[in-house]
């Protein structure tokens, strides 16, 4: 009879630990998926980082291309000097 509770003891030792082992699976599982939508929050912070940093570059550069662009009579022409006695 000893040794059938010693068995039935062992048995419900080792359901009690696969228990915490399938516990401890599923948090190691959880911190995986955790670790992947942070890479992928981040990864797409980044990128939109960088993109606002292309926007804002083209925008400056826009304004640029617009004061080049612009036909002579928009442009303030800068004042002449007279080669006829400094009228």
């Amino acid at each position: 009879m000893a040794g059938k509770l010693k068995r039935l003891q062992l048995h419900l030792a080792q359901a009690e630990a696969a228990a915490r082992l399938q516990v401890v699976q599923t948090e190691i599982d959880a911190r995986n998926a955790e670790i992947v939508v942070l890479d992928s929050a981040t990864g797409s912070a980044s990128k939109l980082l960088a993109t606002d940093r292309q926007v804002l570059r083209k925008m400056r550069h826009a304004d640029e291309e617009l004061r080049v662009g612009l036909p002579p009579e928009g442009r303030r022409a800068a004042p002449r000097s007279t080669h006829n006695g400094g009228h």
